[in-house]
């Protein structure tokens, strides 16, 4: 992006507390930077304004996980390019090869004024009538997906820093869930592997948040994905993960929501609910926050309240998880991590997932030490610490590679 101006702290607290004449400062002082970097994106045309808008509104709603003067600016560049794909999406429009017109939008603001003007009337729109998102960004809810992914956190290490992520999605949702003929499933699982599907991810070391068409939200843990198909879109809500996430449903009798997790189903209306499923883990786990959800498996259904979780075996048989089976898989969700008394072989996976540390272990007796550390998920110097002094070990580098070795071993010259 073009050069953006300098904010500092005081721009940051400012915003963070909910001042509107500091955001339309912001958006006064960047307009410019922020229209040329939209049409350079978007390889011409006239909708940088339109993008610069939405950017804009994006920046107030994500206004709480901003701390820092670099991450306003990052918030900033990251909701910009999210908007200018929305854009360049739109006048492709997708829906004129499946004989729909594309939905018409709003003609582009001509100037910094009028865009202020937008975002200010959408800022005081009674909620029902401005939407979750931007009254003036119809594309966001009607085409498609988008590929949008900002930070929310960045905790500051040489040794891997823990980055959060907000991904905005315009999801699509599909048809028939657990339940229907088997050739619906079929479908529904070629779906998922569409050319037309969305696919929102999170790295190791990063955390992200999708938005939904139907306003319900999904925070990705780190090293997760959720995708939504594209091909019910029109009868249903559904969606895959692949790894760990929170879902916030919103509330629909008639079109319940459902969450495909390895051999399970999750199905909910309006509820708050974790899953954690990881290739290779031997079962799926289930927390329901708020409200209620449904968990089918091949071999049996349970219905979960607030407060339960369940762990499904492979095989699809339920168990109700243990206090500690739930902490050590959700903890992330309250900005912790926690792993209580696993072999280093196990956690090993999970400093990789949750702090992006690679560690080499060339010592194979190593693994079996126990690990039990918890500490919050922002601070990687100090999961290297808590690791160290939990299987006594000492984590060096070695021709530049992050390595293990046992603390209480003489030094040898490498």
């Amino acid at each position: 992006m073009p050069h953006l101006p300098t904010f500092d702290k005081k721009t940051v607290k400012a915003l963070r507390k909910g001042e509107e004449p500091v955001l339309e400062r912001i958006l006064r002082e960047s307009y410019a930077a922020m229209v040329e970097d939209a049409t350079r994106q978007m390889g011409g045309g006239d909708g940088a304004p339109r993008v610069v808008q939405n950017a804009i509104l994006q920046l107030w709603e994500e206004r709480a996980r901003i701390e820092e003067p670099e991450e306003l600016e990052q918030a900033i560049r990251q909701a910009v390019h999210g908007h200018a794909i929305l854009e360049v999406r739109h006048r492709a429009a997708p829906h004129e090869a499946q004989g729909k017109p594309a939905a018409p939008q709003a003609p582009a603001p001509a100037n910094v004024d009028e865009v202020w003007k937008r975002v200010a009337a959408a800022l005081h729109a009674p909620k029902a009538a401005a939407g979750p998102a931007h009254k003036h960004a119809p594309d966001a809810a009607l085409h498609g997906a988008a590929s949008h992914i900002a930070e929310v956190a960045a905790p500051r290490s040489k040794l891997g820093p823990v980055v959060g992520g907000v991904v905005m999605l315009a999801a699509v949702s599909v048809g028939l869930w657990w339940a229907n003929r088997k050739g619906a499933e079929s479908s529904i699982d070629r779906s998922f592997s569409s050319p037309e599907a969305s696919t929102q991810s999170s790295r190791p070391g990063q955390r992200g948040m999708v938005t939904l068409s139907d306003s319900s939200r999904v925070t990705l843990g780190s090293d997760s994905k959720v995708i939504v198909p594209p091909i019910f879109r029109e009868k249903g809500r559904i969606v895959k993960l692949e790894g760990s996430a929170t879902f916030a449903v919103t509330a629909s009798e008639l079109d319940p929501f459902e969450v495909r997790a390895g051999n399970i189903a999750i199905i909910a209306s309006g509820t708050v609910f974790s899953v954690r499923f990881f290739a290779g883990e031997d079962a799926v786990i289930v927390r329901v926050k708020e409200g209620q959800v449904t968990v089918k498996s091949p071999q049996e259904s349970r219905a979960l309240a607030a407060g339960g979780g369940v762990a499904v075996a492979k095989d699809g048989t339920m168990q109700e998880a243990s206090a500690d089976v739930l902490e050590h898989a959700f903890a992330w969700t309250e900005g912790r991590f926690t792993i209580t008394n696993k072999p280093l072989r196990e956690a090993l996976p999970e400093f990789r997932r949750w702090f992006d540390l690679n560690m080499a272990v060339p010592d194979t007796e190593l693994l079996d030490r126990p690990v039990t550390v918890s500490l919050p998920l922002d601070k990687t110097k100090d999961a290297v610490a808590a690791l160290e002094k939990s299987a006594s070990v000492k984590f060096v580098y070695e021709k530049n590679k992050p390595v293990l070795r046992d603390a209480g071993a003489k030094a040898k010259k490498r």
